[in-house]
């Protein structure tokens, strides 16, 4: 079993001992001196063997391998009534959101080309096919991602839940210190707004360079009964990368009204909010020598 330490507090890190130099003629105190400099080294040894044995029976509990536990979520409501021409709107905050991008209120898509941290400025309404309407105070804003269609785009993730020497650099590249085998598992919360059934594709990329394989489609049905078609989706992949390197999670779809997207806490009943994009990466072997 190969560990990867990372930080004094995880494992206690234990070093070869430098013995006494011997005396021409053994004496007691040297032989003390050297029973007492094997009897630590072997205490160490103990101590470190009790924090990966429990009963007889492996416990990685004192271990800490690397990791990585992403999102992308951001959500907030109107503070104010707008009608349907605006181009400025005013929200509780835009924590979250990007400088420029994408926002649904209700069933009309905005783009915009800034924030401040109460406002997003720049607004072109009715986006995406979607109808430019009035919208009342307290209505829910919530992120979007989507690319131009058969456009490829990487997935966006904007917070961090846990992380031990892998992050998120650049909002998209997943980057691990440490070279090893990874799990990487990823789901995605797409939203469809058409009435016709849309397809996308997810696919990986190693240091800017697709990976051959990678690539898995999925059907998104269409809105129906006037309610958007959703659907969640994921998998994992396994990957090497080499210390430094990192990993993207890239998407394209056929339609422009495919997209990616989070949602804020639902009532009836009461549910939490909905991230658009989940990524964790997980250490699992260190590279073969």
């Amino acid at each position: 079993m190969t560990f990867i330490i990372t930080s004094e507090a995880e494992l206690s890190r234990i070093a070869a001992p430098n013995l006494p130099l011997a005396t021409p003629q053994y004496s007691q105190q040297y032989i003390d001196q050297l029973n007492n400099v094997l009897r630590l080294y072997f205490n160490r040894l103990d101590n470190l063997l009790a924090q990966l044995v429990a009963s007889g029976t492996f416990d990685a509990s004192g271990a800490r391998f690397p990791y990585g536990a992403f999102q992308d979520t951001a959500y907030t409501t109107l503070n104010g009534g707008i009608n349907n021409s605006v181009t400025t709107i005013t929200v509780v905050s835009t924590a979250g959101f990007p400088t420029a991008g994408e926002i649904r209120i209700a069933s009309e898509v905005i783009t915009y080309t800034g924030i401040t941290p109460t406002t997003f400025t720049g607004c072109t309404r009715g986006a995406r096919g979607s109808a430019n309407v009035a919208h009342s105070t307290g209505v829910a804003v919530t992120k979007i991602q989507s690319p131009v269609a058969n456009t490829a785009v990487p997935m966006y993730l904007n917070t961090t839940d846990f992380s031990n020497t892998v992050s998120i650099v650049d909002t998209t590249k997943i980057t691990a210190v440490n070279a090893g085998i990874y799990n990487l598992q990823w789901s995605g919360q797409f939203n469809n707004s058409d009435t016709a059934e849309h397809d996308l594709s997810v696919w990986l990329r190693i240091n800017g360079t697709d990976v051959a394989g990678s690539t898995g489609f999925v059907a998104v049905i269409g809105s129906h009964g006037g309610i958007d078609g959703h659907s969640i989706v994921g998998w994992n992949y396994y990957i090497q990368l080499n210390a430094g390197q990192y990993v993207e999670i890239w998407w394209s779809t056929t339609n422009e009204k495919l997209t990616l997207e989070c949602y804020g806490p639902q009532t009836g009943p009461v549910r939490p909010s909905t991230a658009s994009v989940v990524a964790t990466l997980s250490f699992v072997s260190a590279l073969a020598t």
